[in-house]
């Protein structure tokens, strides 16, 4: 299609946007304005399709870590920036707890005193404690562990984009 007559769909298209009036398209015009739309989604598409691919590699185990660390962000709101306030070792700490936890219910007394009170080393309130089976908890550490792998590395790449600017 030439490029007059993409123009002219465009035009055509903002006007249905701005106005809310309906337009009867040709045929011509319909197979164009499908394969920009196509076009224009096309990256994504393959982004997904990807996506998916990589998916199906990961085990079962793996999807369940990624997507407690999503819950984390998406239920709580816990993103990278709350996670950057928490540089004592709190997420590493937090995921030992859980990790030490499971321990616990998978071997009694194996790691601590087989209770359900958040140990020791549980860094924040009592009311963030959350134990669960052994390995809901493993699935929470391991999401608490990645945040912290994340959160150094973005003191990594701060440090090196930094070194950049002074070189």
């Amino acid at each position: 299609m030439s490029a007059d007559k993409l123009n002219e769909l465009a035009d055509i298209v903002r006007h249905v946007l701005n106005s809310g009036e309906a337009v009867t398209l040709t045929s011509e015009q319909t197979g164009a304005l499908h394969e920009q739309i196509m076009a224009g989604l096309r990256p994504e598409i393959e982004r997904l399709r990807a996506a998916a691919q990589d998916a199906k590699r990961l085990t079962k185990a793996a999807q369940a870590v990624l997507a407690e660390r999503e819950r984390q962000m998406a239920v709580h709101g816990w993103m990278p920036d709350h996670d950057d306030e928490h540089d004592a070792g709190e997420l590493a700490a937090a995921a030992a707890a859980y990790a030490g936890h499971a321990a616990d219910h998978l071997h009694p007394l194996s790691q601590g005193d087989g209770g359900d009170d958040p140990p020791g080393i549980w860094p924040w309130d009592r009311e963030w404690w959350k134990p669960s089976t052994p390995r809901r908890d493993l699935e929470k550490a391991a999401a608490l562990i990645l945040a912290e792998m994340e959160r150094l590395d973005r003191i990594d790449a701060a440090l090196a984009g930094g070194q950049k600017d002074a070189d």
